[in-house]
């Protein structure tokens, strides 16, 4: 029985295997819509809500698999609509019974009542999106296929569903070069069967010739790809090709040698596919045998392969390979890339770019990586020229914005040597050397950037996430038996739809978790502008995590933000976490979208962007009152009793960001106290700050500011609570209120101390007059803090003939203090009248310059110094 099951199963077709997966699915999708009715039926309409809102999601599911007939797709829509359009009404009702509950309460109308009498109560919890779920990441990754308006389908669709969308006949669009030479597409094969079929003659590196100045980067990646295959006997440069009748079910070493048939057209042409890594996944490229032709030349305008000997056969699949990547790229006139991305796709390795004039670059710690890595086959390398003029290497003139194929390292006693290959010098010029031999002292000098692709097979642990942009995630980690240190890398990619678009932005922060961290710590950070996390137009972006042996397990928080012209929810991106065999890694899926949120747009401007708490001005950044309500489940107990709680703040890109959590009634905060701190975002990072605490239930303030005063500009505060809360803006000081200021100096003779002192009636004084009773706040700052400490205190007297305070201050700031900020009067009520204001240092022989700040809710109040 073992046997036949194998070869049951050895005999069931693609298609065979996705109609019975379909079938399972739709059976899930029934059930499910099945359990909602009955919940419905029994009047459990919080679980009826949950379960047709789940039936609608499968039935969605089904209806976007492309292997579905179109008479089942539109029968999982209709289901879908119908799941919905069910849960709307119990929304509805539940909407319903609300209002009436709310009216009967207040007895101001009729209400409509049960046969019983009573009013149903119907409270549906909020159904938060599960990011993990298998509809979800579908869903993402179908929505990749559409890459400058054309159709590229998963490459494990079935055949017949992607030869109903392919467009054979399309061609890639051509660049500036080839119209100026009026190129035309002619069949590479235009006479006789192929030459360069499986078990064709290896190719050397030194044979790629480049004949258009765009896709510099793609010959380096097929040139160190057939470095690669001649030092260690592999297929990886004819790794992407595949014939419309041959598609190998799986992948030797993760790569397929080429497979072509003698299959034609009507018009003569064959016909390939190509297998492409984008957007997430192995995507299908459909592609004939035609390429641009240079008439007048009488020669190919595309990567060509040279025979070192002069002769030979023709060998045409590289350039069918680059045919491929053009057409999904948007054509031959695509605006450029660098080998490390162009590689991510051709052969699926993994992408780092490094930029040698960084402050950051380790020039001896890259040379030990690259050259292990290469040596042992795990490391492919090129190099590439910045966008300055007069480039040069010793005496030879080098291209600028240009890639480079490294085809050999060496190392000696005497020095590094790279061996470079340049593809678009001509084998038969004189002048020029087509292969460079660059010390990497000299290297690192010349190129800014160094674009190494990793093998992913060197990585034990692989998991994988797709989704929208502006996302968090968490990984969980346990390192096994880890006796060095140990490294997690994180790789995100921008889904890309219109590659010409460089208005796109993509940001990777990755850090560890310390639930043990106490809130002091971060709030450390808070001086700090983090040099991570910088936003790039690149597609993707590489981050390291290193794992010391003592650190058994973990979390590591992983954002993936984005910025750019179009709404984040359209933009897809995915996250690899690659890990070795010490250190397992699973995501934590229990980080679904919490069922309550609050979105607030605001914008810093002048007046409120107060810059960080070493800022006396800190006070006036936006605050908010958060109150979290208690959780209704009753058997919720100890640390579940609290509520999970996210903060996302987002702004411009080049705004450095951070949002704090202090314990408060709800009211404004002056400046930042550490045991004040329930939760910070710590460093800030550019365009983005997020906090995720548990809390307990209770008022908060939270506060958002950017690193200085000058940073303004919009952004976005979203709060995600897994309970109910509310939140709303804390007025700035005196808002609503006339206000005046006054400014005024401590000299030795003016600053006479604190009342203990027996010149305090002789301070610098000023004279506040109220026309009529009313409120009164007063704030007392220093110009200039000062390192040291200057305790100050303002209060308000009544005056008296003899200058000195006959009764104590009618109010006051309380004891002397040294915030940032200053200090202030808390608002009181004074009636029509006379006023002395005395600002005053508690010591004596102070020099400094301070402002008074006067708020009032009374019309033409009056303050002057009184000499």
């Amino acid at each position: 029985m073992g046997q036949l099951h194998y070869v049951m199963v050895q005999q069931c077709s693609p298609s065979t295997m996705y109609s019975m997966n379909s079938s399972m699915e739709a059976r899930t999708a029934e059930a499910t819509y099945a359990k909602a009715t009955k919940a419905e039926l029994a009047s459990n309409y919080d679980e009826a809500f949950k379960h047709y809102v789940k039936a609608a999601e499968l039935f969605l599911h089904l209806s976007r698999k492309t292997h579905n007939s179109e008479a089942l797709c539109s029968k999982w829509k209709a289901s879908a609509t119908k799941a919905l359009e069910r849960a709307e009404k119990i929304k509805s009702f539940a909407h319903r019974s609300q209002g009436q509950l709310e009216a009967a309460a207040g007895g101001s109308q009729a209400v409509d009542r049960g046969g019983n009498g009573a009013i149903t109560n119907i409270k549906l919890t909020p159904i938060g999106i599960n990011h993990f779920s298998e509809q979800e990441q579908y869903y993402v990754l179908k929505r990749g296929s559409l890459i400058n308006g054309l159709v590229f389908p998963p490459w494990d669709d079935p055949v017949l569903s992607t030869l109903q969308s392919c467009d054979w006949d399309r061609q890639p669009a051509l660049s500036m070069e080839h119209e100026r030479a009026s190129a035309v597409w002619r069949p590479a094969f235009a006479l006789g069967r192929p030459p360069d079929v499986p078990g064709s003659r290896e190719l050397h590196p030194l044979e790629v010739l480049q004949h258009i100045i765009n896709d510099c980067s793609v010959c380096a990646s097929i040139s160190v790809c057939l470095d690669y295959a001649r030092r260690f006997e592999s297929n990886l440069a004819r790794s992407a090709l595949y014939s419309t009748n041959e598609m190998p079910i799986s992948l030797e070493a993760g790569t397929a040698a080429l497979s072509l048939t003698n299959n034609r057209d009507l018009h003569g042409s064959r016909r390939y596919y190509a297998k492409l890594f984008m957007n997430g996944i192995w995507r299908r490229v459909t592609i004939d045998d035609s390429l641009p032709y240079n008439p007048s030349e009488e020669c190919f305008m595309c990567m060509t392969i040279y025979h070192l000997d002069g002769g030979g056969e023709k060998i045409h699949w590289p350039s069918l390979i680059e045919k491929s990547y053009m057409k999904l790229m948007g054509g031959y006139d695509f605006p450029g890339s660098n080998s490390s991305i162009d590689l991510h796709a051709l052969i699926g390795w993994i992408p780092e770019q490094i930029d040698t004039k960084s402050t950051t670059f380790e020039r001896e710690r890259t040379w030990e990586r690259l050259t292990s890595g290469y040596k042992n086959g795990k490391c492919l390398v090129t190099i590439g020229t910045g966008d300055r003029q007069e480039i040069y290497w010793r005496e030879t003139p080098l291209l600028r914005s240009h890639s480079y194929a490294v085809i050999d390292i060496d190392e000696d006693e005497k020095d590094r040597v790279f061996t470079v290959l340049d593809s678009w010098v001509r084998p038969d010029d004189k002048e020029l050397s087509r292969v460079l031999k660059i010390p990497w002292s000299e290297v690192v000098y010349i190129f800014d950037g160094i674009y190494l692709s990793w093998d992913p097979g060197m990585w034990k642990h692989q998991i994988n996430f797709h989704g929208d942009a502006n996302h968090n995630l968490r990984i969980s980690f346990v390192n096994v038996n880890a006796q060095t240190e140990e490294e997690i890398w994180i790789l995100l990619t921008r889904h890309v739809r219109e590659t010409r678009c460089t208005t796109d932005f993509i940001c990777l922060r990755a850090e560890l978790e310390d639930s043990a961290l106490p809130p002091s710590a971060r709030l450390n950070q808070q001086y700090q502008l983090s040099n991570t996390g910088t936003y790039t137009n690149s597609t993707h972006v590489l981050n390291k995590i290193r794992i010391q042996p003592t650190h058994r397990s973990g979390v590591v928080a992983v954002t993936a933000s984005y910025e750019g012209d179009k709404d984040a929810r359209e933009i897809g991106f995915s996250v690899v976490v690659y890990s070795g065999g010490s250190v397992q890694v699973a995501w934590d899926e229990n980080t679904n979208t919490p069922p309550y949120m609050t979105r607030v747009d605001g914008t810093l401007t002048t007046k409120n962007s107060g810059g960080n708490s070493t800022y006396p001005t800190f006070m006036v950044n936006p605050q908010y009152h958060l109150r979290i309500h208690p959780s209704t489940n009753s058997s919720a107990r100890g640390t579940s009793k609290k509520s999970r709680t996210r903060v996302l703040l987002k702004a411009g890109k080049d705004i450095p960001a951070n949002a704090v959590i202090v314990w408060s009634k709800g009211d404004r905060k002056d400046e930042l106290i550490e045991k004040e701190v329930a939760a910070s975002s710590g460093a800030y990072m550019y365009g983005y700050a997020q906090i995720i605490k548990d809390l307990m239930p209770g008022d908060y303030t939270l506060i958002i500011s950017a690193f200085e005063p000058r940073h303004t500009g919009p952004f976005t505060l979203k709060v995600e609570c897994s309970t109910s809360f509310d939140l709303k803006s804390i007025p700035q000081e005196g808002a609503g209120m006339y206000s005046k200021i006054v400014k005024g100096a401590w000299n030795a003779k003016a600053s006479l101390g604190g009342p203990a002192f027996e010149k305090y009636a002789l301070s610098t004084r000023f004279e506040l007059m109220l026309p009529m009773p009313g409120q009164v706040r007063v704030r007392l700052q220093l110009f200039e803090p000062s390192n040291s400490s200057v305790p100050i205190n303002v209060a308000i007297y009544k005056p008296s003939t003899s200058r000195s305070p006959s009764a104590g201050p009618v109010a006051t700031s309380g004891a002397y203090g040294e915030s940032l900020a200053g200090v202030a009067i808390p608002l009181a009520t004074l009636a029509k009248g006379t006023y002395h204001i005395v600002p005053s240092t508690y010591g004596s022989n102070i020099v400094a310059e301070f402002r008074l700040i006067i708020y009032s809710n009374v019309n033409g109040f009056e303050v002057k110094s009184i000499q």
